[in-house]
């Protein structure tokens, strides 16, 4: 699954993936998350922006479910795998 929280180039990332034979489902609900086995967090561009980005999308309680609870596995690409920090200090800092 490669989560659209509108902050990243999720279509070079799905086509990269479908062309080594992937499978790709575009998440935007948390229900999308029940049939994938692995997640990506695309990111582009600031941290704060981002961050405030995938906290709008609703999508965060369901990504934190998934990778710390469940512990299932999670990649994040640029800006998406600062987000798996617990607080970035661009633009006056925000939590990850």
């Amino acid at each position: 699954g490669v989560v659209e929280y509108h902050a990243g180039n999720v279509r070079s990332i799905a086509n990269a993936l479908e062309h080594l034979g992937a499978r790709v489902e575009m998440i935007n609900t948390a229900h999308q998350l029940r049939s994938c086995s692995h997640v990506l967090l695309p990111g582009v561009g600031a941290f704060r922006y981002c961050a405030d980005r995938l906290r709008e999308s609703g999508l965060l309680p369901a990504l934190e479910q998934w990778a710390l609870r469940d512990g299932r596995p999670m990649l994040g690409i640029c800006v998406g795998m600062q987000l798996l920090a617990d607080w970035g200090d661009e633009l006056g800092g925000s939590p990850g």
